[in-house]
């Protein structure tokens, strides 16, 4: 999905892949994966950064979602 230049939603994406790429390079300076050589090979760290990226946002909405869950516990107990 793209966004208007300038948008928070692509600024937000833009962090999220600067996020996910500075992550990708710590796994590969720690040897968890190959080095990238050839094309296909950039395909795949392409198919890594944006793994990393939906774990991230997963890992987000999970934080989100408990911080949900934790208000509407407070608020059934306050109108209870």
């Amino acid at each position: 999905m793209n966004y208007p230049i300038g948008s928070d939603k692509n600024k937000s994406a833009q962090t999220l892949r600067k996020a996910a790429e500075d992550k990708l390079k710590e796994n590969l300076a720690l040897g968890d994966s190959i080095p990238v050589k050839r094309h296909h090979d950039k395909l795949v760290e392409e198919l890594q950064i944006h793994e990393i990226e939906l774990e991230m946002q997963n890992e987000e909405l999970r934080l989100q979602m408990r911080r949900a869950d934790t208000y509407a516990r407070k608020y059934t107990d306050i109108y209870t």
